[in-house]
């Protein structure tokens, strides 16, 4: 949700997506972001904390935490009264695995066809799970993770979403030393 935070706060101020970019918004999408992968709870343990490699099978079990979390979050969404920010949670848990150029999952969208929580969202996860230590792998520094951000901008994710992580990087370094118990910078 930090590093969601320090994404959409920079689109704002940069003036991107302006007409999208409203304070419900903002507060929408940072409230959602820790339910991005709430469709895990579909998936197995063997799976899901396997310590190596995931074969092509148990890779195709794991995509399917997309349409799960989509499927878990419109049924909350249906039992509730009013507008809810859980709307942005949706799209968040659906298409943050999406990619700019098309070839992400579930559905194969592309560029500003995926909706912008999902692609400020890819941002968020991708970092976070780059510079977090697995089971199947240990923390990436600074650096490489970094630099796997760059070499996806403009194929992964949104260039405007990381051109502005890029521009925060004092807080994103902030948030990386307040939440990862390892020193990686």
């Amino acid at each position: 949700a930090a590093y969601v935070r320090i994404i959409v706060e920079g689109l704002k101020k940069h003036g991107y997506y302006a007409e999208k970019i409203t304070p419900k918004f903002i507060s929408d999408v940072v409230r959602s972001a820790p339910l991005h992968d709430v469709g895990k709870i579909n998936i197995s343990d063997e799976v899901l904390n396997k310590p190596g490699k995931l074969t092509a099978e148990e890779f195709e079990i794991m995509k399917t935490h997309t349409t799960a979390g989509k499927h878990i979050i419109e049924h909350v969404i249906s039992t509730v009264q009013g507008d809810s920010y859980l709307k942005e949670a949706r799209n968040m848990a659906a298409y943050h695995h999406e990619r700019w150029d098309g070839k992400g999952y579930p559905e194969g969208l592309h560029g500003e066809v995926i909706p912008l929580a999902a692609r400020i969202m890819a941002v968020a996860d991708v970092f976070d799970a780059l510079t977090s230590p697995r089971v199947y792998k240990p923390a990436f520094p600074l650096e490489k993770a970094l630099s796997i951000i760059e070499e996806g901008k403009g194929t992964q994710f949104d260039p405007k979403c990381v051109e502005v992580f890029f521009d925060a990087m004092d807080e994103v370094k902030i948030v990386l030393r307040k939440y990862n118990q390892t020193d990686i910078t």
